[in-house]
């Protein structure tokens, strides 16, 4: 709310700003159809370059100053401050496990970012502070994304660092805190998929991406993985859903694979989608018969249906 106040304050100054930062033209131009298409700034798309960076830099100094020079700044933003205070703590990402058993994110007045906190016949109890998991990083730490077995023992929870909502993954043990020893890069997509059992999930992992290779593979060809919350660190997961692992699954390198358990069922169910659309293709296999490249999914739906 501070941030969106003070940008309305400040629209009328950048509207009569001169000297704005300049952005270098570097063209690319390409050919679709019979049609050249040109993009002047492509390298914008890169996050390391350093002329991106730069423009970037300059334009942050532009704004921080313009905004420090307003007569009203000061005052509206401890206004701001004091609204919020009232407000008191944010929760979200609500998850029941029992009757009287909650998990939720809480986020109190001027602290960032959310907590996970664990409810449980009216006590409240702090579980995780994402901040523990920050290390060097020099960026904030956040919870994209938790779940908690079946059985309430464990807790998966994605932790991503700086900003870039590609979390890595951990299992902690709730009742002492312990983590299992794991953590499982690049997945993004979250919550994971507990067996009903709680021996294990399932995630969707996206693949690491080759030295000069494009940035625009990392969300190509990622893949449905099982870990064994039992296995010994340094074991690798079995891929058991994704493009180019099994004949029976026909999944494109830019579609998404997931796999999902329910309550009281028997089956895993595997399902496709393109990301931007509401269509799904379906498999389903037995949780018995799960077994690396080598389960037999079979097609119930396909996206047209």
């Amino acid at each position: 709310m501070i941030r969106l106040l003070l940008f309305l304050i400040a629209v009328p100054a950048w509207a009569q700003a001169t000297g704005l930062p300049s952005a270098p033209v570097r063209d690319v131009a390409e050919t679709h159809y019979g049609v050249t298409v040109h993009d002047p700034y492509r390298y914008m798309e890169e996050p390391d370059n350093p002329e991106a960076q730069t423009w970037a830099r300059e334009q942050a100094a532009l704004v921080a100053a313009r905004l420090e020079a307003l007569p009203a700044r000061k005052a509206i933003y401890e206004r701001a401050r004091v609204l919020e205070a009232e407000q008191g703590a944010e929760v979200s990402n609500i998850l029941r496990v029992s009757l009287d058993r909650f998990f939720y994110q809480k986020r109190e007045p001027g602290r960032s970012p959310a907590r996970l906190y664990e409810r449980v016949s009216g006590q409240e109890r702090l579980v995780l502070d994402p901040e523990t998991f920050a290390g060097k990083s020099g960026g904030p730490a956040l919870i994209d994304h938790y779940s908690v077995s079946p059985d309430g023992h464990y807790l998966a929870c994605g932790i991503s660092l700086g900003g870039s909502e590609n979390a890595a993954l951990y299992v902690i043990e709730l009742a002492s805190g312990k983590q299992n020893g794991f953590r499982i890069e690049r997945v993004r997509w979250g919550p994971v998929n507990w067996l009903p059992d709680s021996s294990g999930f399932f995630y969707n992992q996206l693949q690491p991406l080759a030295p000069g290779a494009s940035r625009q593979d990392v969300f190509q060809r990622s893949r449905v993985f099982l870990h064994r919350v039992d296995e010994r660190a340094g074991d690798p997961d079995q891929a058991v859903f994704g493009s180019d692992l099994n004949e029976a699954v026909n999944i494109r390198a830019s579609e998404l694979p997931f796999v999902m358990t329910y309550k009281g069922c028997d089956q895993a169910f595997g399902y496709v989608t393109t990301g931007v659309s509401g269509d799904y293709a379906v498999y389903t296999c037995p949780l018995a018969r799960i077994n690396g490249a080598r389960t037999p999914w079979v097609k119930i739906a396909d996206m047209s249906d």
